[in-house]
């Protein structure tokens, strides 16, 4: 199964909101599932948010198995 990864999953991560925890292991099950996705808009995003330089979110991305994908079709 491949699942798709909205940006407000990583931004409670990054922001170590309340929900952080939750995420993470909601995270790890789709992993476990199966590959985990984000497409070319959330990986944009990401580079926003104001605690990510683009090292930063490429790093994290590769270590938890996180792919990019900016086909669009």
């Amino acid at each position: 199964m491949r699942t798709a990864v909205d940006t407000n999953v990583f931004s409670a991560l990054w922001s170590g909101e309340p929900t952080a925890a939750s995420m993470a292991a909601l995270l790890a099950q789709s992993r476990n599932a199966g590959s985990v996705v984000v497409c070319g808009a959330v990986y944009a995003e990401l580079l926003a948010h104001p605690r990510a330089s683009q090292a930063f979110v490429d790093s994290f991305l590769a270590r938890t198995a996180v792919t990019v994908d900016f086909d669009m079709d």
